[in-house]
């Protein structure tokens, strides 16, 4: 996985409301409410699926 946009702890744990890459597919997501999740987007059979 390439160094590039890795996100950091501390990032995390400030980052305001949004959707945060990480690289390879894996994104932060920071919901209004203060709750957060990590996401997997890939590809299942020519479809893009998210999972988590």
């Amino acid at each position: 996985m390439r160094a590039r946009n890795r996100l950091t702890a501390a990032f995390v744990r400030n980052a305001p409301p949004a959707k945060w890459c990480d690289g390879a597919g894996l994104y932060f997501v920071k919901r209004d409410d203060g709750g957060a999740q990590w996401v997997l987007r890939l590809m299942v059979h020519g479809r893009r699926r998210e999972m988590g």
